[in-house]
């Protein structure tokens, strides 16, 4: 029974929240259908982006860049976001970690929150 509850912790620390815990920190951008700029201050290092769909049921990102060094302005992600989705960003700015969810609706207007 001890072994049982070992178990089941370990599978509830580790497994399901992935990213949710990394990338905690609210995000912000300015989201078009065209492209997601990604708000930061003059100075601030972006480093990391990834944004995924549930088009595609977030399984193949729709963009991404590691190992960067991109500053504002240069802070935009060209992309043709679809209507009737849902979307997640996750970035790296100063090495800090951020999380924005937003959602495109059929008439292809744009609200934050996703999932």
């Amino acid at each position: 029974m001890r072994d049982f509850i070992l178990l089941a912790l370990f599978f509830l620390t580790s497994c399901g929240s992935g990213d949710r815990l990394q990338f905690r920190n609210p995000g912000n951008a300015s989201i078009t259908l065209n492209s997601v700029c990604i708000n930061a201050q003059p100075g601030k290092v972006l480093s990391y982006y990834l944004l995924s769909s549930s088009v595609n049921h977030y399984k193949k990102p729709i963009a991404t860049e590691d190992n960067i060094k991109k500053t504002y302005p240069d802070t935009c992600i060209s992309t043709s976001l679809q209507s009737d989705a849902k979307y997640t960003l996750i970035y790296i700015l100063d090495n800090d970690k951020y999380r924005l969810e937003f959602s495109v609706d059929r008439q292809g207007k744009i609200s934050s929150g996703g999932r």
